[in-house]
């Protein structure tokens, strides 16, 4: 499926809307076929066909698939390893103190980021024996959420990032792949939200993880994120970045933490 310039506009300007996703022009050959996969699901000949439907509104089931077609992100279990070791070794000791604490993974994707803070949370229950905890994991898509909820995996997906021995501690074998215990799955809620138009949420939370999200949204929609992230982070509680983001205004609701890094705290 081959976009014109027009319709390559029209196709960014509609994501920016609805999802906040800034889509580049180096990005056209994926654009053009993840539309691809769309209009074979919905039964549509052409891109123009596509983009007349989005323009008219006409099918919100569409819509909606054209922006989870592109809020597809790369997920692995303890991805990039150093920020799940800061939480294990530098936060979750002050953290602990809390007696209970709330999590929030605002872009779960398919639920390996939530799940590989939940085993770091039980692997350590022995040392922190009066720690609770409860987490929310919300994702745009509500695809990627449903599979991040029924935690099932294939044999590729849990060969990735998983330490040793955590396979057999967190997992039970089925026929078709691993499914996460249950006892590991009580702890999360899973949701579908929106960060762009998300309304506020009644709890707080003492952690939030918006890893490998800002850099997909332009300046303004960052700094909207970020304040509506502020208001539902604890005083004094922590927001973790990814390693290609960050926070540089002086005066913003969140500091850096100069001892850790990706690691940002509400004042």
């Amino acid at each position: 499926m081959e976009l014109s310039e027009p319709d390559f506009d029209f196709i960014v300007n509609f994501l920016a809307q609805n999802s906040g996703y800034h889509l580049t022009k180096d990005k056209l050959y994926l654009l053009e076929t993840r539309l691809s996969d769309v209009a074979k699901k919905h039964n549509i000949e052409s891109a123009n066909n596509i983009i007349s439907k989005l323009r008219n509104r006409a099918e919100k089931s569409l819509s909606e698939d054209v922006v989870e077609a592109m809020t597809v992100n790369e997920t692995y279990f303890f991805r990039d390893k150093t920020p799940f070791d800061i939480f294990e070794n530098d936060l979750l000791p002050i953290l602990a103190k809390k007696g209970h604490i709330r999590i929030w993974s605002a872009a779960c994707s398919t639920g390996q980021e939530p799940y590989s803070i939940a085993m770091i949370l039980d692997k350590n229950k022995e040392k922190y024996p009066s720690l609770s905890y409860s987490m929310m994991a919300s994702d745009i898509n509500r695809t990627v959420v449903e599979k991040a909820k029924e935690g099932r995996y294939s044999d590729i997906e849990v060969g990735r990032g998983l330490p040793e021995g955590f396979l057999d501690q967190y997992f039970e074998k089925e026929e078709k792949g691993w499914a996460i215990k249950s006892f590991l799955k009580r702890h999360i809620e899973f949701r579908t939200i929106n960060l762009k138009y998300f309304l506020p949420l009644p709890q707080r939370f003492d952690l939030i993880l918006l890893r490998n999200v800002l850099i997909y949204f332009d300046k303004p929609l960052k700094e909207k994120v970020l304040h509506q992230i502020g208001n539902q982070c604890a005083e004094g509680g922590y927001l973790m970045l990814g390693a290609a983001e960050g926070i540089y205004d002086p005066e913003h609701v969140f500091k850096r933490n100069s001892d850790l890094r990706h690691i940002y705290q509400r004042n």
